[in-house]
């Protein structure tokens, strides 16, 4: 922080620098509180070098939510650490404008993660600091007609304008209900009034789903009506090409687990071994896209698992570009994958939650730093 390079604090004389670092490693639940010691708290804490800082070395949650189609949303906490703040999580989560949102995107992004539903409602929340912002309804799909079906909508950061955007796709129906197309809307946190379309025209044969992934502005996400991930970049605000699956990926079973996924900077696929269909899941397959846009290859990595999976089960990846599995026995554990020193390590779970949840493949798990980023 620019200006004196010490504080004052009682008796005390600190330098700026120790505050700095014993104020990172406070939960942000007390954070907020320490803006109200004094004006020098207050500046420091919202600076954008001191949140970052703070993400950085914070713990990682993570939620587990299952669609239930009631009016309640149905959200669990795992945490790796035994602590009350996981709690805190659901209990927010919990409020009544919450619970007509059934969906949770698979994918945080400072903190920071997306509920929706198909009726338009959409909630921007970072729980850990108790904020949230509802967007608006785009005024010709208020009201979700037999005709017009939302399709997704994808959550994402832009490093350029160091904004957090939403793309929202939607499709329309002819009455035969064949599709006639799908369109495309944007809407930047804090900046914009009501959502811009970047569609350029229609779009019939891209349909993008709530399996995606975003890295460095770029959102990949699988293509619901191709064999194929949409590429759309939030930063231009503009389709910028489609990648191919791997040709193995054409021939996976129906119902069978895929997650797009980051590790370590790179697009991944993570994908139940098709093989072991019968006597459940001893190894996944995992491809990661290497190159640039005119030489890249999937990469395929064929990794043993340290348990069988009986059914389907949960993956994602941490910010350490590990993979993150949680098996479908009866278990409180998880099981965290490093790609480069090809093994696992079992790692300890602090929660409650339904076994179901692991089993319904309409269940998400979420990965989430805490963060006191605000919204706006």
């Amino acid at each position: 922080m620019k200006g004196n390079k010490t504080v004052d604090i009682g008796n005390l004389i600190i330098p700026n620098e120790i505050v700095f670092e014993i104020l990172k490693r406070i939960c942000a639940k007390s954070l907020m509180r320490f803006r109200c010691v004094s004006k020098y708290f207050c500046s420091l804490i919202s600076e954008s070098s001191f949140i970052e800082a703070h993400h950085r070395s914070s713990a990682a949650q993570f939620l587990l939510h299952r669609l239930t189609y009631t009016p309640k949303i149905v959200i669990y906490n795992l945490s790796l650490e035994d602590e009350n703040i996981a709690n805190c999580l659901v209990r927010y989560l919990d409020e009544t404008c919450f619970r007509t949102l059934h969906n949770m995107q698979s994918s945080s992004i400072n903190g920071i993660f997306c509920l929706w539903n198909y009726n338009g409602d959409v909630a921007i929340c970072n729980p850990f600091i108790k904020e949230h912002v509802f967007l608006p309804k785009v005024p010709n799909i208020e009201k979700v007609s037999q005709s017009i079906i939302i399709s997704s909508y994808l959550f994402g950061f832009d490093p350029t304008a160091n904004k957090h955007k939403v793309l929202m796709g939607y499709m329309v129906f002819f009455e035969n209900r064949l599709v006639h197309g799908i369109k495309y809307l944007i809407f930047t946190i804090g900046v914009d009034k009501s959502w811009r379309d970047i569609s350029g025209g229609w779009m019939p044969n891209i349909c993008t789903t709530n399996n995606y992934v975003c890295i460095d502005g770029v959102i990949y996400c699988e293509n619901r009506f191709r064999p194929n991930i949409v590429v759309i970049s939030i930063v231009r605000e503009k389709l910028i090409r489609t990648i191919s699956f791997p040709d193995e990926r054409v021939l996976i079973l129906p119902g069978m687990m895929n997650t797009i996924v980051e590790i370590k900077g790179q697009v991944a696929l993570v994908v139940n071994d098709k093989d072991d269909v019968d006597e459940g899941f001893s190894k996944i397959c995992v491809y990661i896209l290497d190159g640039t846009s005119e030489t890249e290859a999937w990469v395929k990595h064929i990794i043993e698992l340290p348990s069988l999976s009986t059914k389907t089960s949960l993956f994602t990846t941490n910010h350490k570009g590990e993979i993150v599995w949680i098996p479908d026995t009866n278990t409180l554990h998880m099981f965290l994958y490093d790609i480069g020193l090809k093994e696992w390590r079992k790692v300890e779970i602090h929660g409650n939650y339904e076994q179901q949840c692991i089993t319904d493949p309409y269940s998400v798990l979420l990965y989430l730093v805490e963060s006191i980023r605000p919204l706006r």
